[in-house]
């Protein structure tokens, strides 16, 4: 029974590989510049100061996806451009890590919005763009339309009025 107890345990100790570390490739990664590499796969290449990510740098991420623009202590902070594996893209502000201020959605069907973001979402007023040639300008609220707004198909009035979550309730 001893026996078969070592056995197991030396298999089990055997087949444990070491976590991979996170390291600094080149450069300084501590007040300078260099290139970093995650735990995860992550890898980041830009500006650091006091051992964070911090300033302009590009982070190539093990999902396929890419951020370059601005960092502040290790979080997307500032002008940026974020390039998601499916193809869509946005250009714009980014606060805490997510899109926030003014900027520009690429979607992956060929739509596009141009406006504010908060946290993440549409809200304030924008642009929407479809690739069917409808275009909608007005106020957004929580990614949907919301207040008052003019739906164009091929630069005519389509609608005009106001929107609440995102359903057109007639004109004003």
């Amino acid at each position: 029974m001893r026996r078969i107890l070592i056995i197991a345990m030396v298999l089990l100790f055997s087949t444990t590989l070491p976590p991979l570390s996170a390291e600094c490739l080149r450069g300084d990664c501590t007040n300078g510049r260099g290139v970093f590499l995650f735990n995860n796969g992550d890898r980041y290449t830009g500006q650091f100061a006091n051992g964070a990510i911090s300033g302009h740098g590009t982070c190539r991420f093990a999902n396929g996806e890419k951020y370059r623009g601005r960092f502040v202590n290790g979080q997307i902070e500032g002008r940026g451009v974020y390039i998601y594996k499916n193809g869509e893209r946005y250009e714009g502000q980014f606060r805490n890590g997510s899109m926030h201020g003014r900027g520009t959605f690429y979607f992956s069907n060929g739509d596009r919005y141009e406006g504010h973001f908060e946290r993440g979402k549409k809200d304030g007023m924008g642009t929407y763009y479809y690739n069917s040639g409808y275009k909608y300008v007005g106020h957004w609220k929580d990614d949907k339309k919301h207040g008052e707004g003019t739906l164009y198909y091929n630069d005519r009035i389509n609608k005009n009025g106001t929107w609440i979550n995102g359903v057109f309730q007639g004109a004003p």
